[in-house]
């Protein structure tokens, strides 16, 4: 199984590559050979997340049960969290980790990160201060947290709650730094929800994915329409613009 896989826009010859439970990779020479990169974790989730830092690719995020950062292109890193999670659980599977990283491109050092165990944190200041603000969200799995291209206060979270046998879709925006959110899930069928992206040239225009395929807004995700005619009703866990 292969997770996230990142090349380094300005200068291809640095790829990082995962498999599970965190186990990451990087290649100086386009993918001929690897070398381990993977952060002293204790735990990382069967897809640990992997960021660069929009406009400077040689700084990387990397979830665990904490958030870590590297600055020289994932050779050393350094935690930047406590653990985010509410601890590893019960059980043979690794739970209590982080499932994604968003950060932000309009504003500098502002980080938002969501676990498998339903909680969202956001620090303003490049992980050296962190707010819990997914208190009023559903306690279900975090799949996505994307940051607004141009408003630095906003994002929008994707929950699923397939692990608990619920179906409900839920979608979340939030345009002060998780302080409120608002669902945007009206319309959508019942099905969790992966993905999402803003059109960064008009980012009232949204970009959904879910376990039956692929829908779009016009309106922030106050409407939404099945994307295309001819994709099938399947899962889609992950999108790129």
């Amino acid at each position: 199984d292969g997770h996230y896989v990142l090349v380094d826009p300005t200068d291809n010859a640095f790829v990082y590559v995962e498999y599970q439970y965190g186990n990451l990779f990087r290649s100086t020479n386009g993918g001929s050979n690897f070398t381990s990169a993977r952060p002293p974790v204790l735990r990382a989730n069967w897809s640990a997340p992997l960021a660069f830092s929009p406009g400077t690719p040689s700084t990387l995020y990397f979830g665990g049960a904490r958030l870590w950062r590297s600055t020289d292109r994932a050779q050393s890193w350094t935690a930047i969290s406590p653990d985010l999670s509410d601890g590893p659980g019960s059980g043979t599977l690794t739970y209590g980790t982080l499932t994604t990283i968003g950060v932000s491109p309009t504003a500098s050092g502002r980080l938002w990160v969501g676990t498998d165990d339903g909680n969202v944190w956001t620090s303003p200041d490049d992980g050296a201060t962190w707010t819990d603000v997914g208190g009023s969200l559903p306690d279900r799995w975090v799949t996505r947290i994307t940051p607004h291209p141009t408003e630095p206060l906003a994002a929008i979270a994707t929950l699923s709650g397939y692990r608990w046998g619920e179906d409900v879709a839920q979608v979340y925006r939030t345009d002060d730094a998780g302080a409120t959110w608002t669902p945007i899930a009206s319309g959508l069928p019942d099905a969790p929800a992966n993905d999402i992206l803003y059109d960064p040239e008009d980012p009232s225009r949204l970009f959904l994915a879910t376990d039956v395929g692929m829908f779009w807004s016009q309106d922030r995700g106050q409407s939404w329409s099945v994307l295309g005619t001819s994709l099938p009703a399947a899962p889609v866990n992950d999108l790129d613009l």
